[in-house]
């Protein structure tokens, strides 16, 4: 049998395009086949803990002490989030973010068109919840990997292409964009306080599931002094409303209080680091002023170490008019904590002495430890009363009393 083909233009631009395709299709399997016999050489301590289309986030960190980089992800899990209750009150589900949560208090006629609702607000200092693609919301863990151990877990297979080609996300594909794991603390250590207090960049940061707000002797002499950073994500506040009060709620499981001399208390600061969802080491003197910054509570609402701090128990900042004209209704609203010798520039006495206050982060496993602002607000909104009036419909007649 004697095949009839002929080389055309037409036909031969066909045939590079088949071949193309078909080394395009061997090129993916095998790189496929060389992730999957890569990936089962990962140890299981560095493996993603979850599947990538449902990582929500990732931030880069320097390794320690020169490793390999370390990339710390925000995943989200099989718990489903439930409609969440606060001091009695139920969740307006609809207003639910990536890191808060909205409670109706009351419902205020004004006149026969406007109404004022008030409502109270958890902010989480981290992407707590994430919200899939048939809009279910679960809760959310953090994790931590290698960054090599990241990108061969997350390079694209050839399922992913197939996704890419049919337009669903090979990444979770939420609102989800920013990464909300700016909270952590940066500390410097030095054999001089000035130098400890007043030094612009830091010794090192920790961004894990504990802060710690800290200033610290050794009996080396040496100073170390530890400031604590938390933004919050505030966008989803409309510009018209109007916030009456705010608190910043904290959970303490371990205290120490050596120097009990009247500086060793913990207060509110505002803060102006760099970048929201990442620390540096040069945001060491971007936690208020370097001494006697403006603090977000009155002086007679700051924590003493020995007598206002509760162990093991959620700790509460009311903030003052400050602290609350510090609520941002566009990005992050950027809190800070600070031990009171930090505070005052006053040097911490006793040899192998230690203040601090060790607080859990975002990263700490479920919500019920985990740092949150709440704000109460007010809203007028639009919302016609109907009293006596008929509507005729077809012929029908609707009273409406």
């Amino acid at each position: 049998m004697k095949l009839n083909f002929k080389y055309s233009k037409k036909n031969i631009i066909l045939v590079t395009f088949l071949l193309l395709v078909l080394f395009i299709l061997v090129y993916l399997i095998y790189a496929d086949f060389r992730q999957k016999q890569g990936i089962s050489l990962i140890s299981d301590d560095l493996k993603l803990k979850s599947t990538k289309d449902k990582i929500v986030s990732f931030t880069e960190y320097p390794g320690p002490d020169g490793q390999e980089d370390i990339v710390q992800y925000i995943y989200g899990t099989d718990k489903e989030v439930p409609p969440g209750n606060y001091q009695g009150l139920s969740e307006d589900v609809a207003k639910r973010t990536p890191n808060s949560q909205t409670f109706l208090k009351s419902i205020e006629r004004l006149d026969n068109t406007k109404v004022k609702e008030n409502y109270v607000a958890k902010f989480y200092a981290g992407t707590t919840f994430y919200q899939s693609e048939d809009n279910n919301w679960f809760y959310t863990e953090t994790a931590t990997t290698t960054k090599t151990a990241f990108l061969q877990q997350t390079e694209n297979t050839l399922a992913d292409h197939l996704k890419s080609l049919f337009g669903q996300p090979v990444f979770a594909g939420t609102n989800t964009t920013y990464s909300g794991v700016g909270d952590g603390n940066i500390n410097n250590n030095n054999a001089s306080w000035p130098i400890a207090h007043d030094a612009q960049v830091s010794n090192g940061f920790v961004t894990n599931n504990s802060l710690i707000i800290s200033s610290v002797q050794y009996s080396s002499g040496r100073y170390h002094i530890n400031r604590a950073f938390l933004p919050f994500y505030t966008d989803s506040l409309d510009d018209n409303v109007i916030v009456t009060s705010a608190s910043l709620n904290f959970y303490v499981f371990s205290k120490i209080n050596f120097d009990n001399d009247g500086d060793d208390f913990i207060t509110v600061v505002q803060t102006s680091q760099a970048s929201n969802t990442t620390l540096v080491l040069e945001d060491y003197d971007q936690c208020g002023a370097i001494s006697n910054p403006i603090e977000g509570v009155d002086i007679g609402s700051r924590k003493d170490i020995s007598s206002d701090i509760v162990v093991n128990s959620l700790n509460t900042f009311n903030l003052n008019a400050t602290g609350v004209s510090w609520i941002a209704k566009t990005g992050y609203t950027k809190l800070g904590i600070r031990e009171g010798h930090d505070v005052k520039n006053s040097a911490v006495v006793t040899a192998s002495g230690a203040n601090s206050v060790l607080i859990y982060a975002s990263e700490q496993a479920g919500t019920s430890q985990d740092p949150y602002l709440t704000i109460d607000y007010t809203s007028t909104v639009t919302k016609v009363k109907i009293d006596q009036a008929k509507v005729q419909i077809n012929n029908a007649t609707f009273n409406i009393n």
